[in-house]
């Protein structure tokens, strides 16, 4: 088993943070894996992306021209990076701050309204985190307890409002 997986936003919107749980849910499972983040100068505001590796075997480069799922919170995110998503790959956007659907028929798409899913999330920026369990829960590549421990070990500070974005996330599948 293998999957690359672009995190990609603007920063301040917790891009780093959902690949940093990601990648500490993989490694909790004993994978191997990658964490390469990249950013721009501006603190908020600017691109900020991150690519995870998750494999079974030893994984050669952290860089991947192609991914196999794609998680964007920016609309400039979805036009940076729609093209580096393999054909019938997975992409999870929130609709609630992209506008516009890619310009691709040949993917597979999850569209998540992240702010109508609940007050706390209009309230706060937990949209990393929803996305995050919509991708846990459509693929199942690692299991709910290794992410749900990643959160706690990496966010500790706003470990409760994570966890409960992480669930809505989850549930928004179940859903739909």
């Amino acid at each position: 088993m293998r999957s690359t997986v672009l995190i990609a936003g603007s920063g301040g919107q917790g891009v780093l943070l959902a690949g940093k749980v990601l990648a500490e849910a993989a490694l909790s499972e004993r994978m191997n894996v990658t964490w390469y983040p990249s950013y721009g100068a501006a603190m908020r505001g600017g691109p900020a992306n991150c690519t995870v590796i998750i494999s079974d075997f030893p994984i050669g480069s952290p860089v991947a021209s192609k991914v196999d799922v794609l998680v964007v919170l920016s609309r400039m995110s979805l036009s940076s990076f729609e093209d580096r998503l393999q054909v019938g790959g997975l992409l999870v956007m929130d609709s609630s701050n992209i506008k516009a659907y890619p310009g691709r028929d040949d993917l597979n798409l999850v569209d998540v309204p992240v702010r109508s899913l609940g007050p706390a999330i209009e309230q706060q920026k937990l949209s990393n985190i929803v996305l995050l369990g919509v991708f846990i829960a459509k693929t199942g590549i690692l299991s709910t307890d290794s992410i749900t421990e990643a959160i706690r070990k990496v966010s500790p500070k706003d470990m409760e409002d994570n966890l409960r974005a992480f669930n809505l996330g989850k549930e928004f599948i179940r859903k739909h």
